[in-house]
């Protein structure tokens, strides 16, 4: 009977360690959870698929203090090749959104949410 206790003693702190270690944070409570290689289809205005994305996508929580998180995404080394031939822009009524895009075309970007 003491060998249970014991194992479900040491199996329990083990268990309680694991978020501690898998997400260790910066001293003003941010953690950083990635980068994970990503893949993804871009969809136009019309919703129709216009490219395809690669990426690494990062996400950072941090703890506020109260109860609440902010967490931001990431998009870093983000690479594009279109596949044609439709326009990310094709249903817009205003402006300059071409009409075509030739599949292959490519491209860089970055950013955040």
């Amino acid at each position: 009977m003491r060998r249970i206790v014991v194992f479900a003693g040491a199996l329990f702190l083990s268990l309680a360690l694991v978020p501690a270690i898998a997400f260790a944070g910066d001293d003003n409570g941010t953690q950083q959870i990635g980068p994970f290689d990503s893949t993804s289809t871009d969809n136009g205005s019309c919703s129709q698929p216009w490219a395809i994305d690669m990426f690494q996508r990062l996400f950072k929580v941090h703890d506020n203090g109260d109860g609440t998180f902010a967490v931001r995404e990431e998009f870093r080394e983000g690479r594009f090749v279109t596949s044609g031939p439709v326009s990310p822009g094709a249903c817009e009524t205003q402006g300059q959104h071409g009409s075509t895009v030739a599949a292959g075309a490519q491209g860089h970007f970055q950013g955040f949410l």
